[in-house]
């Protein structure tokens, strides 16, 4: 007797696997906006969080920290001080001894604009003034 002969057999089906879950709205803004804050410059941070300050002044370090902090983005401190040299430079922001005000935010001093200088050795405001 002759054999059967073979019966082709399929191979079994594979399902793709599923697609991702889409991720709820508020979660898909939350991580848009990180993605944005992360891709803002060094000297965009620092202006936008100068002017948080009003009409405090504030230190450069503490600046850069809360800069950081704010944008979910490093910031070296070389950066910090040339940006905020640049926009010191640019009128932007001015610096009265250890402390940077943003222009638009007049602190309230005897001097006035004789007071205002802007960090022309590009160091970070950090140490004391020339004299």
């Amino acid at each position: 007797q002759a054999a059967p002969a073979p019966v082709a057999v399929a191979p079994p089906m594979i399902a793709p696997p599923p697609a991702p879950a889409a991720a709820p709205p508020a979660e898909e803004a939350a991580s848009r906006e990180r993605r944005q804050r992360a891709k803002i410059s060094a000297k965009d941070a620092l202006y936008q969080t100068i002017q948080s300050y009003g009409q405090e002044g504030v230190k450069s370090a503490e600046l850069r920290r809360a800069a950081e902090k704010r944008f979910g983005r490093e910031i070296a401190s070389h950066s910090a001080s040339t940006a905020l040299w640049t926009l010191g430079k640019e009128g932007m922001i001015r610096r009265e001894g250890f402390l940077w005000y943003a222009t638009d935010a007049d602190p309230q001093s005897e001097s006035g604009s004789a007071a205002a200088e802007t960090n022309e050795t590009g160091g970070d405001g950090d140490s004391a003034p020339a004299a």
